[in-house]
Order: structure tokens, then sequence, then C-alpha cells
């Protein structure tokens, strides 16, 4: 069950918090609220990523309280192909997007708090995305 939004995860197919692989998700476009302090100022990981095939690895820090998570599903659903760089052509969940913000729809969510900013109180956050390789 649902609360003001918020469903928990466990034993869902949108849980995200062991090691899945792209192929193995449904289309995500979904808002996640991140462990800890809505309030918070210190940076925390909030996801990690990897691709074993190429070695890559990131990390995304930050001191925001949501992470708007995108598979890009409908990617390459058109009637005509996607194309990229050098003719590649883009496919659907080949991608993922990672975007921390403040709760969506705050105003229709009585639990959620709302992100006002002020001259005296400006909007302040802290996002790092962290690349490396596997070791």
């Amino acid at each position: 069950m649902c609360v003001d939004g918020q469903c928990p995860l466990d034993g869902h197919l949108l849980d995200l918090r062991t090691p899945r692989t792209l192929d193995d998700l449904p289309n995500i476009d979904h808002s996640y609220v991140l462990a800890g302090d809505v309030q918070a100022t210190q940076l925390r990981r909030v996801a990690s990523l990897c691709s074993p095939l190429s070695g890559r690895q990131m990390e995304t820090w930050t001191t925001e309280p949501v992470m708007q998570v995108y598979t890009g599903g409908m990617i390459g659903s058109g009637p005509q192909a996607d194309q990229g760089k050098k003719g590649l052509q883009h496919k659907a969940r080949a991608a993922i997007c990672l975007e921390p913000q403040r709760y969506p729809n705050a105003m229709n969510c009585q639990s959620y708090p709302i992100c006002c900013a002020t001259p005296d109180q400006p909007y302040e956050a802290t996002t790092v995305y962290k690349f490396g390789v596997m070791a």
C-alpha cells in the first residue's frame, strides 16, 4: 500500500537496492525517495553503476532527497530508428539517467517537504558524479 505517493520496494520490480542489469529491468521513469535526512547538507553516496564488459563505473553522491531514474525505455520505439554518432542505432534501455532532485509533485503530497527558494533562503544542492574503472 502506498502512503502519500511513497510505496515500499521490498520484492518490487522497481527495487534497485541490489545489483541488476538494465536488461533485467522494466522501463523505469520513477522518482525514488533516498535514505537519509531530507535537509541533508553532507554528500552521501546514493547510487553506484558499473559495466563488467567495459570496466567503467560511476557513483552518484548528492545532498538531494530524491533520485529520478530513467532507463530510456521508449528510445528506438518510434517509426524511424534513433541514430547516434557514426550511425549507431540507439536501443531501449541501453543507458540510464540518474537525476538527483527535490520531491516532484510536492505541492500535491502533504507529507513531502516543499522547496521554496527566496532571496534570503536560496536553493542549494550538490551532486557529484564520480567516474572510474573497476579494480
